[in-house]
């Protein structure tokens, strides 16, 4: 009996599998094919760490697709390991001037502190990316 569990369960997947195929995608919801596609990501974690010890944080960041292959986002992030934490604002943009070709930036900015010493934090990244084939990047 244990093994007729597992094959109904399969069973049902795959229909419902082959019904969203055959299925037309729904229409755009905005007019023209305009995009205007903002969203709001939270996220979390937590961990223990050995010797009692534990870690966690958390961020919300902001995207914003303004169309023709072009998007922003902001946030801020807040992260705890043992005695050290820090916090930092991120920023974000890409666009695709091409089919096959996109470039992008990236920054972090923010301070903390490890036990009684203060740092601060800073990154700026950027680059391109282009399909070369279909297959290869």
């Amino acid at each position: 009996m244990k093994a007729a569990a597992p094959i109904g369960w399969l069973a049902a997947a795959l229909i419902c599998a082959e019904a969203a195929a055959v299925e037309p995608p729904l229409p755009s919801p905005t007019p023209g094919g305009a995009v205007a596609d903002d969203q709001l990501v939270f996220s979390a974690n937590g961990s223990r760490l050995t010797g009692g010890f534990g870690a966690g944080g958390g961020s919300a960041t902001w995207v914003g697709n303004f169309g023709g292959g072009t998007v922003v986002g902001a946030g801020a992030e807040y992260q705890q390991i043992s005695n050290a934490h820090w916090t930092l604002g991120t920023f974000s943009g890409a666009v695709a001037p091409g089919l096959r070709t996109h470039l992008y930036v990236e920054g972090h900015e923010g301070a903390g502190d490890l036990g009684e010493r203060a740092f601060h934090y800073s990154l700026l990244a950027g680059g391109l990316l282009a399909q070369i084939t279909s297959r290869l990047s």
